[in-house]
């Protein structure tokens, strides 16, 4: 619009997508607008001029961003102009040879801090445990806009002194035991409130639950006098109950004492955090300090020898290309832009981020660097879809801009656009949504309050179905969870397609299809293909998620990328060998091997050189090798490969093997036509875009008609930005993974190194505060995450959700859920909740007599996936 409306150049933008194909899309779209357009004014020089432009228009991913400005300053940034970009694996293979040689060299010298970090955060039989721990600290660090200043002010912090409420560790764990007992507190309170309606059961058991109250608030206040004091209190009270008679299976009583048994079970695993004084803590602190220290000199020392080596080499990785652009644009003392991000800014008149959730502090640095300090920039994202804090996004930026920007700001000040219609989905389903998350969802857990400018609005036409979300329960053994949640899908499945439902396809209605439905995973391994044999049992098609969303993972498709890369870089292990092994040169294992004993110490495709020598089959690979590569630097991507194509016979050869292969090739090839179209150049671009949808767990390249032929069966990840008519959430009692807060050492950006101590007189060893508070944030924020994993799962239906929570013994489970019903739902609840099975069920039971949240039981014999109606009926049971 502004383009048309105001003249400006399309290549005065800078837009930012998160990947190279939502890039590639994007820039494919502007140009059909404008060809449209230009069909409607054929004499505008400003259209012709624009179709032009937006081939060097800058509409690509932040890593591209940064390459092409390192590009044109790499005199100022100490590189070559003429770098190459490291894959994944090279980047490992040259990392672990710089680490080696460090530990080596560290062993030579046997520092007594060396020795330290060896024998207790390192402690094993080899260094794979000081390998591992190294990396990951290398890893978690690179979050951090200067790494190596971090790390040094870890390095040189002062030990703590006095109590220890003082501290960021202890003020942490402190505020979070004062909101679990002040929920306690609560709850205890409301039984003795309704206690008070039972006389005979007041007079019997009000004592011990007063004293218990009592108990809590006098921990409470330990709470908020400091750490020691709550050390100090001992345990919480609770008396014995008097004896009641007359009432033993009374559900009521019942009820009281279950929440008296599972306070006194938190209470007691709380309390048990608070076993050592602030004096003992800051000398648990003292002692593994000069670990932690030598750890972070090791870190640092990786950084510098690593930068070294790969400057030898001309390599950059992704993270040099943030780093070393945001040294280029600010100032590191003053953060402030450097005059080449004011030259740079002066480029662009708007600088356009999607999917700002998912940003880093680098990459927030660099933005404002280059957007006149934030003042042309709008960032698209929505924090309640960032579910990449695995790759190091951080949401909390997003969420500090919006809490910053106002709807109706001053002149200068950013402002706030809520954008809350949707009009993808069912009104009731948005009800539906609205009505879980706005229960279930905080700043404390979730990080964000799920208030009105939260609610996903429907326009006033929107469909509006009674039965649009479903939520069923079932129960089932733990062994055999899959299979009858499998069964059941797959009933319920067959049931939707001869109902006669109808979706809408463009601007007509039409019965529903197998295509039209997906089953959504939090993941699909070792699971994909139970739910696939349970479809197939009923004659239903279905597409796992290898098939519908990607054909990477082809045969045919990892022999014609292996090709391409090694023609881009021949010194790739992995690539070349698995070229090798294609049908195109057809080497054999013992080949390969003796191949490699020609030369152990080099690259694979040193050996095989020297191999050709006296090797016929190996000369004449690496001559037409040399001949690819010769056409390669003159050569489109899409002209490339239809000339590997013809040289090698692969789609032919492929095809052989199995059926479809030659057009899944022809997929990749039209594919790379739409890179080229797009203005991208290149086969190392065109690689890249592959490698980084590989990263982020997508693919560009997709069977068009694969979704048609079948139920779509992927995880939540990939199902992001996607839409079906009919969505099932499946494995929803699958355990949250909180494996991250369980690590050797624990490395959080803000609270910094949680390493446990190893007292090796006593053979024992145990967490240091700083650890406890780095696996209390750790967790947090891994549930709060997986909150949002929900939403986006819940978020991708279009007519009709079903969410289907498997329990081992329901009514059981339903009525531990009630004892932790509130309105609305305590943070401190839902952490004890061990799925999102869990969380949507003690949402329903908070909303008890809402039909949006009937739960509907489907009750399944315990079987395998592959059963019939007739071997185990799944029946519908009265709603609960």
């Amino acid at each position: 619009d502004r383009v048309l409306t105001e003249g400006l150049d399309i290549d005065s933008f800078l837009v930012i997508t998160y990947t190279r194909a939502a890039a590639t899309e994007l820039k494919s779209r502007i140009l059909e607008a404008l060809y449209e357009r230009l069909a409607l004014e054929p004499n505008s020089r400003m259209l012709r001029r624009q179709t032009a432009l937006v081939y060097r228009a800058q509409i690509n991913t932040i890593h591209a961003f940064c390459s092409s400005i390192l590009r044109e300053n790499a005199h100022l940034c100490g590189i070559r102009p003429d770098f190459r970009q490291l894959d994944e694996a090279e980047e490992a293979i040259i990392k672990d040879e710089v680490l080696q040689n460090l530990i080596n060299s560290r062993y030579a010298q046997m520092t007594e801090g060396f020795k330290a970090l060896v024998d207790t955060l390192g402690a094993g039989r080899d260094d794979s445990a000081l390998i591992g721990i190294v990396l990951d600290t290398y890893t978690a660090v690179q979050s951090h806009p200067y790494p190596d200043k971090w790390l040094n002010e870890q390095i040189n912090a002062a030990l703590p002194s006095g109590d220890v409420a003082q501290t960021p560790w202890g003020s942490l764990l402190l505020k979070r035991a004062k909101g679990i007992t002040q929920y306690w507190l609560n709850k205890i309170n409301s039984v003795i409130d309704e206690m008070s309606y039972y006389s005979e059961v007041y007079a019997a058991y009000s004592p011990s639950y007063l004293a218990t109250a009592t108990s809590l608030g006098s921990f409470l206040e330990a709470l908020n006098t400091g750490w020691d004091a709550a050390c100090r209190y001992g345990d919480i009270d609770f008396p014995t109950l008097n004896r009641l008679k007359g009432y033993k299976d009374d559900p009521t009583v019942l009820s009281f004492k279950a929440v008296r048994e599972l306070c006194k079970k938190r209470m007691k695993r709380l309390i048990s955090g608070f076993d050592a004084l602030s004096s003992e803590h800051i000398e648990d602190i003292a002692k593994i300090r000069p670990c932690t220290d030598e750890l972070f000199r090791l870190v640092l020392d990786l950084i510098n020898a690593y930068s070294e080596e790969k400057n030898k080499r001309g390599v950059l990785d992704f993270n040099d290309l943030e780093h070393l652009a945001l040294k280029l644009l600010t100032d590191p003392v003053t953060g402030q832009p450097t005059v080449q991000a004011v030259q740079l800014s002066q480029r662009f008149e708007e600088i356009l981020v999607d999917e700002y959730q998912d940003a880093n502090r680098v990459q927030d640095r660099i933005f404002t660097a280059v957007s006149r300090e934030g003042r042309n920039i709008t960032m698209v994202g929505d924090v309640k879809q960032s579910i990449y804090r695995f790759r190091l996004a951080d949401p909390t930026i997003f969420l500090e801009k919006y809490a910053l920007y106002k709807d109706e700001p001053e002149p200068g000040e950013g402002r706030r656009i809520v954008l809350n219609e949707n009009f993808r989905s069912d009104a009731r389903l948005l009800e539906a949504v609205n009505s879980l998350f706005g229960s279930i969802m905080s700043r404390s857990l979730g990080e964000l309050d799920y208030g009105e400018s939260e609610r996903l609005k429907a326009p006033e036409n929107a469909p509006y179905t009674e039965s649009a979300f479903e939520l069923c329960l079932i129960e089932s053994g733990e062994e055999d969870r899959l299979e009858t949640e499998a069964a059941a899908a797959a009933l319920e499945i067959e049931r939707l397609l001869a109902s006669g439902m109808t979706v809408k396809d463009g601007s007509i209605e039409r019965p529903l299809e197998p295509g039209d439905i997906a089953i959504l995973l939090r993941s699909v391994k070792d699971r994909d293909s139970v739910f696939a044999a349970a479809l197939s049992k009923r004659g239903i098609a279905s597409v796992p998620l290898k098939a519908a969303d990607s054909l990477i993972e082809k045969r045919e498709i990892v022999w014609a990328l292996s090709i391409l890369q090694i023609i881009d870089n021949p010194l790739q292990d992995i690539p070349l060998i698995s070229a090798l092994r294609s049908p195109v040169w057809g080497f054999s294992p013992d080949e390969l091997a003796r191949i490699r004993a020609v030369d152990k110490n080099v690259f694979f495709y040193e050996a095989l050189k020297k191999d050709a020598a006296v090797s016929k089959k190996s000369a004449d690979f690496i001559r037409q090798l040399e001949e690819f590569r010769l056409f390669a630097s003159d050569m489109p991507a899409d002209k490339l490969i239809n000339y590997v194509y013809d040289k090698t016979r692969l789609p032919v050869l492929a095809e052989a093997f199995e059926a479809g292969a030659a057009e899944n090739l022809n997929l990749l090839l039209e594919y790379s036509r739409s890179y080229e179209k797009a203005g991208y150049k290149g086969l190392f671009g065109f690689i890249n875009q592959i490698r980084e949808a590989l990263l982020r767990d997508t693919s560009p390249i997709k069977g068009e008609s694969a979704g048609k032929k079948g139920v779509i069966i992927t995880s939540i990840h990939s199902s992001k930005g996607l839409e079906y008519p009919v969505v099932i959430l499946a494995d929803l009692a699958k355990n949250f993974n909180l494996q991250d807060s369980k690590k050797p050492l624990l490395i959080h950006p803000i609270l910094g190194a949680g390493p446990k101590l190893l007292d090796r007189e006593r053979g024992i060893e145990y967490p240091t505060l700083p650890r406890l508070a780095a696996a209390a944030k750790i967790n947090n924020e891994t549930l709060s995450e997986e909150m949002r994993v929900l939403y986006v799962a819940m978020t991708r239906a279009k007519q009709k959700l079903f969410a289907l929570c498997s329990v081992k013994e329901a009514d059981k489970t339903l009525d531990n859920l009630r004892m932790l019903v509130s309105s609305p739902l305590e943070p401190q609840a839902l952490e004890d909740c061990r799925s999102m099975a869990e969380w949507i069920l003690l949402a329903a039971l908070s909303m008890e007599g809402n039909p949006l949240f009937k739960i509907r039981r489907l009750e399944a014999a315990a079987a395998p996936a592959v059963i019939s109606e007739e071997e185990a009926v799944i029946k519908k049971a009265p709603e609960e």
